[in-house]
């Protein structure tokens, strides 16, 4: 769990990296599932997927996804070295969670 939430506060993190302090501060967003996120269709359902979310400022947009340094095996492996795209899981009014490859999608909380 402790991984996960890791890859989650990453991928979060490396969204604002972008952005100006100044954009960024004066930005928010309701990262909950049905409230301002949406999930993108391409691999929707899937590992790789995505979330945008609205908000509030001149950041109103942002784009969520989760990575993992898990990068699976058998059939869910993602071949290569580094980090693995990962499956970002609507968690109701908690936010997001995030599945590695071997965690696999049926993955719930608290293991996510």
């Amino acid at each position: 769990m402790k991984k996960s939430l890791s890859v989650m506060a990453l991928a979060l993190g490396a969204a604002g990296f972008g952005m100006s302090g100044a954009a960024f501060a004066q930005s928010t967003w309701n990262l909950v599932s049905g409230s301002g996120c949406s999930q993108n269709a391409t691999n929707s359902g899937n590992f790789n997927n995505s979330w945008a979310c609205t908000g509030v400022g001149p950041a109103a947009s942002s784009t969520a996804s989760a990575w993992s340094n898990d990068r699976g095996s058998g059939g869910t492996a993602q071949a290569g070295s580094g980090w693995a795209n990962a499956y970002m899981s609507p968690q109701g009014s908690n936010g997001f969670g995030a599945a590695s490859r071997t965690e696999g999608l049926g993955v719930g909380s608290p293991d996510h």
